[in-house]
């Protein structure tokens, strides 16, 4: 019994060791983080406002895509970091008017939709056309976030929940034409 009980505290103390570990790195990976964004922004470290938002997991899809990081920064001056874990957040750094109003727009943004679509490479060149110029369109058009995710054949489809499906439409529209050419 004292052997088990042995193992049982060398265990605890182990994980609480590790525990520790990681705590220390994700704090390191936050400071270098708000470091990077304060340098990005021109802004001394302590007129950063970071703010840490509670998302859905669609959100949270939408957030990480290129498209959104991109408008987060270009629109809003703002740097956008997915907190993975347990409670799924997304962590928005920048001056602190800029923070509230890009914090509004996600707020206000509703449900968003996912589809995912497996893709071959011709379709992928479709969908990208000329110097990204269809994809580019399509995006607009339909007002979701098309990511390509090459590797593993698919497409992910994010947006407002109500756009996705017309957004699903148009692409398997454009594939059906194409493929009869």
């Amino acid at each position: 019994d004292k052997e088990m009980d042995d193992n049982r505290n060398a265990r605890s103390q182990l994980a609480e060791q590790l525990r520790v570990m990681y705590d220390t790195l994700d704090a390191q990976r936050s400071e270098a983080w708000h470091t990077e964004v304060s340098e990005k922004l021109g802004l001394a470290p302590e007129e950063l406002t970071e703010m840490r938002l509670p998302v859905s997991e669609g959100m949270q899809e939408l957030l990480s895509s290129p498209l959104w990081k991109k408008k987060l920064q270009s629109e809003y001056s703002v740097f956008s970091k997915m907190d993975r874990g347990s409670s799924r957040a997304v962590r928005l750094a920048g001056g602190q008017e800029a923070v509230e109003e890009a914090a509004k727009l996600i707020q206000a943004y509703g449900p968003v939709g996912v589809r995912r679509l497996e893709i071959d490479d011709e379709q992928q060149g479709l969908l990208i056309g000329k110097r990204g110029a269809n994809i580019t369109q399509l995006q607009e058009s339909t007002g979701c976030c098309l990511e390509i995710r090459k590797n593993a054949g698919m497409l992910h489809i994010v947006g407002p929940a109500g756009l996705v499906d017309d957004a699903q439409s148009i692409i398997q529209e454009m594939f059906a034409t194409q493929a009869h050419h």
